[in-house]
């Protein structure tokens, strides 16, 4: 329904924007997921379809993903691989330059008060892996 009328679509999430709250482009690469709205709508993250992050094995086409990623670069959006279950996913996503992902290879879905443990030590791990 939202994209009935894209311009006025448009102008609200603008204003919603403006308010500080992030637009994010879910289950890109596929069905109603268009590389039109990155024109149209102010959005400032890609989630990749997690059925194509399942798909990726060693001797799998990348391509699709790679391109993905490329398009989210070339509109400097944050990529978003939803999905990742396994080790193997996760090395390659990173090899594809892919730095944001989801599922439960990174962790199974936690409580608010475990939830914040989480992001507590994995933050204060990327601050300090950083120096």
């Amino acid at each position: 329904s939202l994209l009935e009328n894209s311009d006025e679509t448009g102008r609200i999430l603008g204003d919603l924007q403006k308010l500080g709250i992030s637009i994010v482009l879910d289950d890109f690469g596929s069905g109603y997921a268009s590389i039109a709205y990155l024109g149209q709508f102010p959005v400032k993250k890609l989630k990749i379809e997690q059925s194509l992050t399942k798909k990726l094995t060693n001797n799998s086409d990348t391509r699709f993903i790679s391109s993905l990623l490329a398009i989210a670069k070339s509109f400097h959006l944050m990529a978003i691989a939803k999905g990742v279950e396994t080790q193997q996913q996760l090395e390659i996503l990173q090899e594809l330059g892919c730095e944001r992902m989801q599922g439960n290879r990174i962790s199974s879905p936690l409580a608010v008060g475990e939830m914040t443990k989480f992001l507590h030590i994995h933050r204060t791990r990327s601050v300090n892996s950083d120096q």
